[in-house]
């Protein structure tokens, strides 16, 4: 298949709906990540005080407050949200250099025809 210029214009068009559709996934999965390290901060300050409250020397507090399952299970559903964020930005920006390269493309397609 040949990159014409109607053919490149649709590649274009097609690259700004998914980034339009990535950047609405993006903004929910930023949401789900906040979410998700609220839900670990709170736990985890939670069993903080617990802790202190039943004398565990404070030394050990952090580390056994994050082995507690429930905030191990909260830390890795943040750790999950965040790795989401990552992907999710990266595909942006993918999507971002296909849009540049095929505008390079349809550019130098234009001036071809020119000469």
């Amino acid at each position: 298949m040949s990159l014409t210029p109607e053919r490149i214009i649709s590649l274009i068009q097609q690259a700004i709906q998914s980034l339009a559709l990535k950047t609405n996934e993006y903004q929910e999965l930023l949401i789900k990540r906040a979410q998700a390290e609220q839900g670990f901060d709170v736990a985890y300050a939670a069993r903080i005080l617990e802790l202190k409250a039943e004398g565990e020397p404070a030394t050990i507090i952090p580390m056994l407050a994050k082995g507690t399952k429930h905030v191990a299970e909260l830390k890795f559903q943040f750790q999950v949200a965040e790795a989401m964020v990552k992907a999710s930005d990266k595909s942006m920006k993918n999507l971002e250099s296909a849009l540049v390269g095929y505008n390079s493309i349809l550019s130098w397609e234009k001036k071809a025809r020119e000469i």
